[in-house]
Order: C-alpha cells, then sequence, then structure tokens
C-alpha cells in the first residue's frame, strides 16, 4: 500500500498542493488531519482525484490554507521583530514561486480546445437511440440515449465499476465511436484502441480530421 501512496504523481500533487503554502509546514498537527482525506484519494484507481484542478483536492487545499495562517502566525510569534517577519513572508513568497510547481500541465490544455462546430456537425450524423462510445467532451452531448460509454469503452476497461468486478459489455451493439484526436495521448488504451478500429475492416471513419474523428459499423 505504501508504494500506491508514494508516487511520483503523488508527490507532483502534493507538491503542488502545499508549497504554495509553505508556511503552513509550521502548523503540522493541524495539516495532518488532511492526511485520512489526501490518502484515500491518492488510493484511488480514479487519477482525477489527485489532480488539483478537480474539486477533490478541496479538504486539502482548505487546511492547507488554515495550517498555513496558522503557521504565519507562529512564525511572527518565533520571529517577533517585525523587519523579520516581512523576510520570512518574501522567504514563503518566494518558496511559493520556485518550489511549487504550479501552472497546467503541459501535455493538457485546461481551456475549451475543442472544435464544437465541427463536433456538433459530426454529432448530427449519430441516429437518437443508436449506441455510441463517445470521449467524454463528446458523450455528454450523447446521454439522451438507452446506451453510451465513454471512450474507450466498452472496448478496453477505464474507470468503470470497481476493481475486480466482472465487465465483459456488448462491444457488438457500438454503432458509432466518437474521438477527438488531438486529446489522446500515445501509447494510452484510447490510442491503442482508435488503432485496431481503425485497422478493423468492421469499422469505417465517416470523419477523420484533426477535429473529429467519427468511426461507424459498417
Amino acid at each position: 500500500m505504501i508504494g500506491d501512496l508514494w508516487t511520483e504523481r503523488h508527490g507532483s500533487y502534493l507538491a503542488t498542493m502545499l508549497f504554495a503554502l509553505p508556511t503552513a509546514f509550521a502548523a503540522p498537527l493541524l495539516l495532518l488531519t488532511a492526511a485520512p482525506m489526501t490518502a484515500a484519494n491518492m488510493l484511488s484507481v480514479h487519477t482525477y482525484q489527485t489532480d488539483y484542478r478537480y474539486h477533490y483536492t478541496i479538504y486539502l487545499l482548505t487546511v492547507a490554507a488554515l495550517a498555513a495562517v496558522l503557521g504565519a502566525r507562529w512564525l511572527q510569534a518565533k520571529v517577533g521583530h517585525i523587519s523579520w517577519s516581512y523576510g520570512l513572508v518574501v522567504i514563503a513568497v518566494l518558496v511559493a514561486v520556485v518550489a511549487a510547481p504550479g501552472g497546467l500541465p503541459k501535455d493538457r490544455n485546461w481551456s475549451s480546445d475543442v472544435d464544437w462546430v465541427a463536433l456538433d456537425e459530426a454529432l448530427e450524423l449519430i441516429g437518437p437511440d443508436q449506441p455510441v462510445s463517445a470521449m467524454s467532451r463528446a458523450a455528454t452531448h450523447l446521454t439522451h440515449r438507452e446506451l453510451v460509454y465513454r471512450y474507450p469503452n466498452p472496448f478496453r476497461r477505464l474507470s468503470y465499476g470497481a476493481p475486480g468486478a466482472p465487465y465483459d459489455p456488448p462491444t457488438e451493439t457500438i454503432q458509432w465511436v466518437v474521438i477527438i484526436p488531438h486529446r489522446i495521448d500515445e501509447g494510452t488504451d484510447a490510442a491503442k484502441t482508435r488503432d485496431e478500429l481503425l485497422s478493423s475492416p468492421e469499422w469505417e471513419a465517416v470523419i477523420d480530421t484533426d477535429e473529429v474523428l467519427l468511426l461507424r459499423r459498417r
């Protein structure tokens, strides 16, 4: 379990959350109250629970913010002299700027990087009741049907159900696949599934652009 908790990804997550508020380390007991919830997020199979852009970070962020205030007050009381207090603030800011990773991940654009016009035109080709596998940005526009999967489900399992639970969805029922090509990282399950579908005689590319890849079962 220790190996699952302490990974490079989790280390980067903690650095992002805590180094931006370095005075929080001067209030360790308060900071430790965030440990149980943070550990639960780190042990989850859903990686977005340790992505600082999601709401799962609110507990750790709140505790760290409160600890930063108490820690700063403790340091001020210890230092005493006002000029030294200002110096500690400057040091804390420098640590936050230099040590905290911050910013958006370089392999992802958190802004709207989807061509919605092209995507809407592709989605109009899909019948209202036809089963679909679509990437999350498109799947939300297709949920008014009985069967829709988040790609690469059901061809490959991704964030679906509990670990160890049976997984045998009827892939042969899927009629359309909607992919946003530039949001796929090479070497991932999503990329492998895309390549398999493109090379399969059972599927044809109705639209194949940088913005949208729309596949239809022959």
